[in-house]
Protein backbone atom coordinates (compact mmCIF):
# COMPACT_ATOMS: atom_id res chain seq x y z
CA UNK A 1 0.00 0.00 0.00
CA UNK A 2 1.28 3.48 -0.60
CA UNK A 3 2.60 5.32 2.54
CA UNK A 4 -0.09 8.64 2.85
CA UNK A 5 -1.83 7.24 -0.68
CA UNK A 6 -5.87 7.25 -1.01
CA UNK A 7 -6.36 4.90 2.15
CA UNK A 8 -3.87 5.31 4.17
CA UNK A 9 -4.67 4.16 8.17
CA UNK A 10 -8.70 3.17 6.72
CA UNK A 11 -8.28 -0.97 7.36
CA UNK A 12 -12.29 -1.89 5.96
CA UNK A 13 -14.66 -1.08 3.39
CA UNK A 14 -16.56 1.08 5.78
CA UNK A 15 -13.90 3.10 7.29
CA UNK A 16 -12.70 3.63 3.24
CA UNK A 17 -16.26 5.00 2.73
CA UNK A 18 -16.35 6.94 5.86
CA UNK A 19 -13.72 9.15 5.22
CA UNK A 20 -13.46 9.23 1.55
CA UNK A 21 -17.43 10.23 1.46
CA UNK A 22 -18.02 11.89 4.91
CA UNK A 23 -14.98 13.32 7.05
CA UNK A 24 -12.76 14.60 3.95
CA UNK A 25 -15.32 16.94 2.78
CA UNK A 26 -16.07 17.94 6.07
CA UNK A 27 -14.31 21.91 7.40
CA UNK A 28 -11.80 22.34 10.21
CA UNK A 29 -12.98 23.71 13.66
CA UNK A 30 -9.58 24.22 15.00
CA UNK A 31 -9.65 25.37 18.65
CA UNK A 32 -6.53 25.67 19.96
CA UNK A 33 -3.82 27.08 17.57
CA UNK A 34 -0.38 28.74 17.90
CA UNK A 35 -0.91 30.96 15.07
CA UNK A 36 -0.24 34.81 15.09
CA UNK A 37 -3.39 36.72 14.07
CA UNK A 38 -0.88 39.62 13.07
CA UNK A 39 0.36 36.86 10.09
CA UNK A 40 -3.18 36.26 8.78
CA UNK A 41 -4.22 39.91 8.93
CA UNK A 42 -1.18 40.24 6.87
CA UNK A 43 -1.58 37.50 4.34
CA UNK A 44 1.64 36.65 5.41
CA UNK A 45 4.31 34.65 2.96
CA UNK A 46 7.37 32.57 3.61
CA UNK A 47 11.00 33.25 1.79
CA UNK A 48 11.56 29.49 2.32
CA UNK A 49 10.43 26.47 3.54
CA UNK A 50 12.61 26.54 6.60
CA UNK A 51 10.82 30.09 7.73
CA UNK A 52 7.31 27.95 7.24
CA UNK A 53 7.86 24.93 8.57
CA UNK A 54 11.36 25.37 11.74
CA UNK A 55 10.90 28.65 12.77
CA UNK A 56 8.65 28.37 15.33
CA UNK A 57 8.22 24.37 15.97
CA UNK A 58 9.25 22.90 19.39
CA UNK A 59 8.55 19.57 17.99
CA UNK A 60 10.77 19.75 15.56
CA UNK A 61 13.29 21.20 17.23
CA UNK A 62 12.83 18.38 20.02
CA UNK A 63 13.94 15.75 17.47
CA UNK A 64 16.91 17.54 16.23
CA UNK A 65 18.23 17.94 19.49
CA UNK A 66 17.64 14.40 20.41
CA UNK A 67 19.63 13.17 17.30
CA UNK A 68 22.51 15.90 18.44
CA UNK A 69 22.33 18.91 15.65
CA UNK A 70 23.90 21.85 17.21
CA UNK A 71 21.93 24.72 18.60
CA UNK A 72 22.85 26.81 15.94
CA UNK A 73 20.65 24.50 13.35
CA UNK A 74 17.89 24.36 15.45
CA UNK A 75 16.82 28.01 16.73
CA UNK A 76 20.52 29.63 15.63
CA UNK A 77 21.71 31.96 13.08
CA UNK A 78 22.28 28.85 10.63
CA UNK A 79 20.46 30.12 6.80
CA UNK A 80 17.21 28.25 5.98
CA UNK A 81 18.73 25.92 3.75
CA UNK A 82 21.11 24.42 6.40
CA UNK A 83 18.76 24.41 9.09
CA UNK A 84 16.91 22.44 6.52
CA UNK A 85 19.12 20.22 5.89
CA UNK A 86 19.32 18.97 9.53
CA UNK A 87 16.19 18.78 9.69
CA UNK A 88 16.21 16.19 6.57
CA UNK A 89 18.79 14.66 8.97
CA UNK A 90 17.36 13.88 11.30
CA UNK A 91 13.65 13.18 10.15
CA UNK A 92 15.23 9.83 8.44
CA UNK A 93 15.75 8.69 12.37
CA UNK A 94 11.40 9.44 13.08
CA UNK A 95 9.41 6.54 11.35
CA UNK A 96 6.86 5.86 13.43
CA UNK A 97 6.73 9.36 15.41
CA UNK A 98 3.54 11.54 14.56
CA UNK A 99 6.27 14.08 13.23
CA UNK A 100 7.73 12.09 10.65
CA UNK A 101 3.96 11.64 9.09
CA UNK A 102 3.07 14.92 9.60
CA UNK A 103 6.22 16.50 7.50
CA UNK A 104 5.28 14.09 4.85
CA UNK A 105 1.83 15.05 4.78
CA UNK A 106 2.42 18.34 4.53
CA UNK A 107 4.50 18.08 1.62
CA UNK A 108 2.11 15.54 -0.53
CA UNK A 109 -1.23 17.45 0.61
CA UNK A 110 -0.19 21.00 0.37
CA UNK A 111 3.14 21.33 -1.63
CA UNK A 112 2.51 18.36 -3.90
CA UNK A 113 5.82 16.68 -3.04
CA UNK A 114 5.51 12.85 -2.19
CA UNK A 115 9.26 12.52 -2.58
CA UNK A 116 10.79 11.01 1.57
CA UNK A 117 12.87 13.59 2.83
CA UNK A 118 16.21 12.69 4.06
CA UNK A 119 19.85 13.65 3.55
CA UNK A 120 20.06 12.57 0.33
CA UNK A 121 17.05 14.28 -0.83
CA UNK A 122 16.64 17.57 1.18
CA UNK A 123 17.83 19.81 -1.69
CA UNK A 124 15.44 18.57 -4.60
CA UNK A 125 12.97 18.63 -1.79
CA UNK A 126 13.87 22.36 -0.96
CA UNK A 127 13.65 23.50 -4.11
CA UNK A 128 10.38 21.97 -5.33
CA UNK A 129 8.95 23.05 -1.47
CA UNK A 130 10.14 26.95 -2.22
CA UNK A 131 8.32 27.20 -5.83
CA UNK A 132 5.15 26.17 -4.70
CA UNK A 133 5.23 28.04 -1.10
CA UNK A 134 5.69 31.33 -3.50
CA UNK A 135 2.54 30.62 -4.84
CA UNK A 136 0.84 30.91 -1.05
CA UNK A 137 0.19 32.78 1.06
CA UNK A 138 -1.28 32.09 4.58
CA UNK A 139 -4.75 32.53 3.96
CA UNK A 140 -4.19 30.60 0.25
CA UNK A 141 -3.47 27.35 2.96
CA UNK A 142 -6.29 28.41 5.30
CA UNK A 143 -9.00 28.27 2.07
CA UNK A 144 -7.15 25.07 0.85
CA UNK A 145 -7.67 23.18 4.01
CA UNK A 146 -11.33 24.86 4.53
CA UNK A 147 -10.53 25.65 7.69
CA UNK A 148 -14.30 27.30 8.82
CA UNK A 149 -13.41 28.29 12.13
CA UNK A 150 -9.33 29.04 13.81
CA UNK A 151 -8.94 30.16 17.28
CA UNK A 152 -5.80 32.01 18.26
CA UNK A 153 -4.09 32.45 21.65
CA UNK A 154 -4.25 36.04 22.87
CA UNK A 155 -2.55 37.86 25.85
CA UNK A 156 -5.00 39.84 27.80
CA UNK A 157 -2.64 42.60 26.96
CA UNK A 158 -2.92 42.40 23.11
CA UNK A 159 -4.80 45.55 22.04
CA UNK A 160 -6.53 42.96 19.50
CA UNK A 161 -5.72 45.38 16.58
CA UNK A 162 -4.95 42.14 13.98
CA UNK A 163 -8.47 40.48 14.94
CA UNK A 164 -10.05 43.67 14.27
CA UNK A 165 -8.80 43.88 10.90
CA UNK A 166 -8.91 39.99 9.88
CA UNK A 167 -13.14 40.49 11.31
CA UNK A 168 -13.39 43.87 8.75
CA UNK A 169 -11.96 42.10 5.65
CA UNK A 170 -14.06 39.46 6.07
CA UNK A 171 -11.91 36.29 5.26
CA UNK A 172 -13.88 32.79 4.75
CA UNK A 173 -12.09 31.24 7.85
CA UNK A 174 -13.71 32.91 10.98
CA UNK A 175 -10.10 33.57 12.88
CA UNK A 176 -11.38 34.04 16.75
CA UNK A 177 -8.88 35.17 19.88
CA UNK A 178 -8.86 32.88 22.19
CA UNK A 179 -8.00 34.43 26.05
CA UNK A 180 -4.49 32.95 26.83
CA UNK A 181 -4.31 33.03 30.84
CA UNK A 182 -0.53 32.38 31.04
CA UNK A 183 0.76 35.50 32.08
CA UNK A 184 -2.14 36.28 34.76
CA UNK A 185 -0.68 33.38 37.17
CA UNK A 186 2.60 34.25 36.57
CA UNK A 187 3.22 36.16 40.32
CA UNK A 188 5.76 33.90 41.03
CA UNK A 189 8.01 35.39 38.32
CA UNK A 190 8.25 39.18 39.18
CA UNK A 191 10.52 40.13 36.63
CA UNK A 192 8.29 38.78 33.90
CA UNK A 193 4.89 39.55 35.72
CA UNK A 194 5.56 43.65 36.20
CA UNK A 195 6.52 44.10 32.91
CA UNK A 196 2.99 42.46 31.46
CA UNK A 197 0.81 44.08 34.06
CA UNK A 198 2.84 47.49 32.40
CA UNK A 199 1.20 46.69 28.99
CA UNK A 200 -2.06 45.37 30.74
CA UNK A 201 -2.53 48.83 32.33
CA UNK A 202 -1.87 50.37 28.89
CA UNK A 203 -4.56 48.40 26.84
CA UNK A 204 -6.91 48.71 29.98
CA UNK A 205 -6.13 52.04 30.56
CA UNK A 206 -6.16 51.73 34.34
CA UNK A 207 -2.83 51.79 36.93
CA UNK A 208 -2.79 48.80 38.64
CA UNK A 209 -1.07 48.51 41.86
CA UNK A 210 -4.04 46.65 43.79
CA UNK A 211 -5.29 43.49 43.29
CA UNK A 212 -8.89 44.96 42.72
CA UNK A 213 -7.41 46.80 39.65
CA UNK A 214 -6.23 43.78 38.60
CA UNK A 215 -9.46 42.31 38.71
CA UNK A 216 -10.91 45.33 36.90
CA UNK A 217 -8.16 45.08 34.30
CA UNK A 218 -8.49 41.79 33.46
CA UNK A 219 -12.69 42.31 33.52
CA UNK A 220 -12.71 44.97 30.99
CA UNK A 221 -10.22 42.72 28.68
CA UNK A 222 -12.49 39.97 28.90
CA UNK A 223 -15.33 42.04 27.27
CA UNK A 224 -12.50 43.61 24.66
CA UNK A 225 -12.43 39.17 23.37
CA UNK A 226 -16.25 38.93 23.90
CA UNK A 227 -16.31 42.04 21.88
CA UNK A 228 -14.22 40.76 19.07
CA UNK A 229 -16.08 37.49 19.12
CA UNK A 230 -13.76 35.03 21.89
CA UNK A 231 -15.72 32.43 23.87
CA UNK A 232 -12.86 30.57 24.91
CA UNK A 233 -10.73 30.70 27.80
CA UNK A 234 -6.98 28.45 27.86
CA UNK A 235 -5.49 27.52 31.16
CA UNK A 236 -2.96 25.58 31.73
CA UNK A 237 -1.25 23.71 34.43
CA UNK A 238 0.84 20.67 35.40
CA UNK A 239 -0.90 20.42 38.47
CA UNK A 240 -4.42 22.02 39.32
CA UNK A 241 -3.96 24.01 42.13
CA UNK A 242 -6.10 22.87 44.76
CA UNK A 243 -5.63 25.06 48.17
CA UNK A 244 -8.21 28.02 48.35
CA UNK A 245 -7.15 31.44 48.82
CA UNK A 246 -9.26 34.30 49.80
CA UNK A 247 -9.68 38.16 49.35
CA UNK A 248 -7.61 39.22 51.74
CA UNK A 249 -4.30 37.15 51.02
CA UNK A 250 -4.97 37.05 47.46
CA UNK A 251 -4.34 41.26 47.83
CA UNK A 252 -1.09 40.58 49.82
CA UNK A 253 0.22 37.82 47.15
CA UNK A 254 -1.06 39.92 44.73
CA UNK A 255 0.71 43.09 46.29
CA UNK A 256 4.32 41.71 46.83
CA UNK A 257 4.37 40.23 43.50
CA UNK A 258 3.90 43.79 42.46
CA UNK A 259 6.56 45.09 44.51
CA UNK A 260 8.96 43.08 43.26
CA UNK A 261 9.18 40.80 46.25
CA UNK A 262 9.55 36.86 46.02
CA UNK A 263 5.96 35.04 46.22
CA UNK A 264 7.33 31.76 46.89
CA UNK A 265 5.80 28.48 45.26
CA UNK A 266 2.65 28.09 48.04
CA UNK A 267 1.47 31.22 47.35
CA UNK A 268 1.59 31.14 43.97
CA UNK A 269 -0.44 28.41 43.82
CA UNK A 270 -3.13 29.47 45.59
CA UNK A 271 -2.98 32.28 43.95
CA UNK A 272 -3.55 30.21 41.14
CA UNK A 273 -6.72 28.95 42.67
CA UNK A 274 -7.90 32.61 43.24
CA UNK A 275 -7.69 33.50 39.69
CA UNK A 276 -8.87 30.62 38.28
CA UNK A 277 -12.10 30.96 40.27
CA UNK A 278 -12.14 34.30 39.60
CA UNK A 279 -11.82 33.42 35.51
CA UNK A 280 -14.41 30.40 35.79
CA UNK A 281 -17.10 33.51 36.95
CA UNK A 282 -16.16 35.58 33.99
CA UNK A 283 -16.38 32.53 31.68
CA UNK A 284 -19.84 31.49 33.24
CA UNK A 285 -21.29 34.94 32.76
CA UNK A 286 -20.35 35.76 29.31
CA UNK A 287 -21.14 31.85 28.20
CA UNK A 288 -17.53 31.22 27.28
CA UNK A 289 -15.96 27.94 27.23
CA UNK A 290 -12.49 27.60 29.10
CA UNK A 291 -10.14 25.10 28.05
CA UNK A 292 -8.01 23.01 30.69
CA UNK A 293 -4.53 21.96 29.57
CA UNK A 294 -3.21 19.71 32.50
CA UNK A 295 0.23 17.55 33.00
CA UNK A 296 2.78 19.06 30.81
CA UNK A 297 5.54 20.66 32.36
CA UNK A 298 7.23 23.68 30.36
CA UNK A 299 10.41 24.73 30.19
CA UNK A 300 12.63 22.13 32.10
CA UNK A 301 15.65 24.00 30.54
CA UNK A 302 16.05 27.16 32.51
CA UNK A 303 19.12 28.06 30.54
CA UNK A 304 19.04 30.30 26.77
CA UNK A 305 16.89 28.12 24.67
CA UNK A 306 14.46 28.31 27.57
CA UNK A 307 10.23 28.48 26.67
CA UNK A 308 11.84 26.54 22.68
CA UNK A 309 10.66 23.45 23.42
CA UNK A 310 11.74 21.64 26.45
CA UNK A 311 8.78 20.02 27.53
CA UNK A 312 7.87 16.85 29.27
CA UNK A 313 4.56 14.95 30.19
CA UNK A 314 4.16 15.06 34.32
CA UNK A 315 2.91 11.81 36.01
CA UNK A 316 1.71 13.96 39.28
CA UNK A 317 -2.08 12.42 40.31
CA UNK A 318 -4.18 15.06 39.02
CA UNK A 319 -7.85 13.85 40.23
CA UNK A 320 -8.02 14.93 43.94
CA UNK A 321 -7.52 18.51 42.70
CA UNK A 322 -9.37 17.83 39.28
CA UNK A 323 -12.18 16.91 41.48
CA UNK A 324 -11.72 19.69 44.01
CA UNK A 325 -11.83 22.59 41.59
CA UNK A 326 -14.70 21.05 39.83
CA UNK A 327 -17.11 21.00 43.18
CA UNK A 328 -16.10 23.88 44.41
CA UNK A 329 -16.83 25.78 41.03
CA UNK A 330 -19.84 23.70 40.87
CA UNK A 331 -21.24 24.39 44.36
CA UNK A 332 -20.73 27.99 43.76
CA UNK A 333 -22.84 27.59 40.68
CA UNK A 334 -19.57 28.95 37.90
CA UNK A 335 -18.44 25.85 36.58
CA UNK A 336 -18.10 26.97 32.84
CA UNK A 337 -18.72 24.41 30.26
CA UNK A 338 -15.17 23.17 29.95
CA UNK A 339 -13.00 21.56 27.27
CA UNK A 340 -9.83 19.53 28.78
CA UNK A 341 -7.12 17.60 26.95
CA UNK A 342 -3.94 16.30 28.66
CA UNK A 343 -0.96 14.02 27.37
CA UNK A 344 -1.60 12.11 29.82
CA UNK A 345 -3.69 8.70 28.99
CA UNK A 346 -4.55 8.40 32.68
CA UNK A 347 -5.62 11.39 33.13
CA UNK A 348 -7.80 11.72 29.93
CA UNK A 349 -8.95 8.16 31.18
CA UNK A 350 -10.04 10.21 34.48
CA UNK A 351 -11.79 13.32 32.93
CA UNK A 352 -13.81 11.03 30.49
CA UNK A 353 -14.81 9.08 33.88
CA UNK A 354 -15.78 12.50 35.62
CA UNK A 355 -17.53 14.29 32.63
CA UNK A 356 -20.77 12.67 33.71
CA UNK A 357 -20.70 14.03 37.20
CA UNK A 358 -20.67 17.34 36.88
CA UNK A 359 -23.19 17.35 33.91
CA UNK A 360 -26.74 20.07 34.11
CA UNK A 361 -29.15 20.27 31.66
CA UNK A 362 -28.32 24.10 30.74
CA UNK A 363 -25.58 22.38 28.70
CA UNK A 364 -25.16 19.10 27.47
CA UNK A 365 -21.62 17.13 28.18
CA UNK A 366 -20.79 20.56 30.06
CA UNK A 367 -17.29 18.70 30.59
CA UNK A 368 -15.55 17.39 26.67
CA UNK A 369 -12.71 15.50 26.10
CA UNK A 370 -10.24 16.58 23.86
CA UNK A 371 -7.39 14.71 21.97
CA UNK A 372 -4.52 17.89 21.48
CA UNK A 373 -1.00 17.31 22.39
CA UNK A 374 1.69 15.30 20.56
CA UNK A 375 1.53 12.67 22.66
CA UNK A 376 -2.04 12.18 21.66
CA UNK A 377 -1.54 12.42 18.12
CA UNK A 378 -0.20 8.63 16.77
CA UNK A 379 -2.84 6.32 15.92
CA UNK A 380 -3.20 4.30 18.94
CA UNK A 381 -3.31 7.37 21.51
CA UNK A 382 -6.52 8.87 19.30
CA UNK A 383 -8.02 4.96 19.48
CA UNK A 384 -7.19 5.14 23.14
CA UNK A 385 -8.72 8.56 24.06
CA UNK A 386 -11.95 7.68 22.08
CA UNK A 387 -11.84 4.24 23.57
CA UNK A 388 -11.98 5.82 27.28
CA UNK A 389 -14.69 8.13 25.99
CA UNK A 390 -16.49 5.76 24.49
CA UNK A 391 -16.29 3.41 27.59
CA UNK A 392 -17.46 5.94 29.91
CA UNK A 393 -19.70 8.86 28.09
CA UNK A 394 -20.92 9.65 24.54
CA UNK A 395 -18.71 9.46 21.80
CA UNK A 396 -20.79 11.87 20.19
CA UNK A 397 -19.68 14.51 22.87
CA UNK A 398 -16.28 14.00 22.29
CA UNK A 399 -14.56 17.68 21.47
CA UNK A 400 -12.57 16.39 18.00
CA UNK A 401 -8.71 17.56 17.75
CA UNK A 402 -7.50 20.71 18.39
CA UNK A 403 -4.10 21.10 16.56
CA UNK A 404 -1.85 23.42 18.48
CA UNK A 405 -0.57 24.21 15.17
CA UNK A 406 2.74 26.59 15.08
CA UNK A 407 2.42 26.73 11.54
CA UNK A 408 -0.53 26.76 8.76
CA UNK A 409 1.31 23.69 6.96
CA UNK A 410 0.68 21.39 10.12
CA UNK A 411 -3.09 22.04 9.79
CA UNK A 412 -3.30 19.24 7.76
CA UNK A 413 -2.59 17.18 10.75
CA UNK A 414 -6.41 16.90 11.39
CA UNK A 415 -6.59 14.10 8.70
CA UNK A 416 -4.81 11.52 10.71
CA UNK A 417 -7.21 12.04 13.71
CA UNK A 418 -10.28 12.03 10.86
CA UNK A 419 -8.89 8.79 8.72
CA UNK A 420 -8.17 7.02 12.48
CA UNK A 421 -11.50 8.05 13.68
CA UNK A 422 -13.27 6.60 10.74
CA UNK A 423 -11.01 3.39 10.45
CA UNK A 424 -12.09 2.88 13.99
CA UNK A 425 -16.06 3.74 13.57
CA UNK A 426 -16.19 1.55 10.37
CA UNK A 427 -13.47 -1.45 10.73
CA UNK A 428 -15.72 -2.19 13.74
CA UNK A 429 -18.94 -1.82 11.85
CA UNK A 430 -17.42 -4.22 9.51
CA UNK A 431 -16.25 -7.00 12.05
CA UNK A 432 -19.76 -6.58 13.53
CA UNK A 433 -19.09 -4.63 16.82
CA UNK A 434 -21.32 -1.57 15.94
CA UNK A 435 -24.37 -1.59 13.56
CA UNK A 436 -23.32 -1.12 9.93
CA UNK A 437 -25.83 2.14 9.60
CA UNK A 438 -23.51 4.07 7.35
CA UNK A 439 -25.91 7.25 8.23
CA UNK A 440 -25.74 6.36 11.62
CA UNK A 441 -21.88 6.27 11.23
CA UNK A 442 -21.69 9.42 9.08
CA UNK A 443 -23.24 11.08 11.94
CA UNK A 444 -21.26 10.52 14.67
CA UNK A 445 -18.28 11.65 12.01
CA UNK A 446 -19.46 14.66 11.27
CA UNK A 447 -19.96 15.84 14.93
CA UNK A 448 -16.85 14.50 16.09
CA UNK A 449 -14.84 16.51 13.22
CA UNK A 450 -15.84 20.19 14.08
CA UNK A 451 -20.12 20.63 13.94
CA UNK A 452 -20.90 18.94 17.31
CA UNK A 453 -17.66 21.62 18.98
CA UNK A 454 -19.36 24.28 16.88
CA UNK A 455 -22.59 23.93 18.16
CA UNK A 456 -21.20 23.54 21.63
CA UNK A 457 -19.61 26.64 21.54
CA UNK A 458 -22.48 28.54 19.69
CA UNK A 459 -20.52 29.25 16.38
CA UNK A 460 -23.10 27.86 14.55
CA UNK A 461 -25.24 30.73 15.44
CA UNK A 462 -25.08 34.70 15.88
CA UNK A 463 -23.11 36.18 18.78
CA UNK A 464 -25.14 36.74 22.09
CA UNK A 465 -25.62 39.76 23.19
CA UNK A 466 -22.81 40.91 25.82
CA UNK A 467 -23.27 39.65 29.30
CA UNK A 468 -23.89 42.46 32.43
CA UNK A 469 -20.28 43.21 34.29
CA UNK A 470 -19.50 39.98 36.10
CA UNK A 471 -17.13 41.87 38.62
CA UNK A 472 -20.31 44.00 39.37
CA UNK A 473 -21.72 40.46 41.39
CA UNK A 474 -18.53 39.19 42.25
CA UNK A 475 -17.34 38.36 45.79
CA UNK A 476 -13.74 38.70 45.39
Amino acid sequence: MDYLGEDHLLDSPTARRLYHEVAATQPIVDLHTRLKAGEIAASRRWPNLAAAWLADDPEKWRLMRARGIDESFVTGDASGIEKFRAWAETIEDGLRNPVYDDSHLELRRLLGIDTLLSAATADRVWGRANAALAELDCRALLDRLDVRVLATCDDPADPLEAHRQIAEAGHPTRVLPCFFTAPIFEVDQAERFNPWLERLEAVSDLPIQQLGDFLTAITRRHEAFHELGCRLSDLRFELLPGTACDDADAAIIFETARGGKPVGRENRDRFAFYMLRFLARLDTARGWTMKLHLGNRRGLDTGPSAHRGFDAVTDLAQGPALIAVLEHLAGENMLPPLIIDSPSPAVCRLVASLAGSFDDLSTPGKIRLAAANRQTRGRRDIESLLDGLSTTGLLRQSAGFLSGSSSYLSLVRHERFRRTLCNLLGSEADRGEVPADFDLLAGYVVEICGAGIARFLGLDSAPPSPAPNPLEEANF
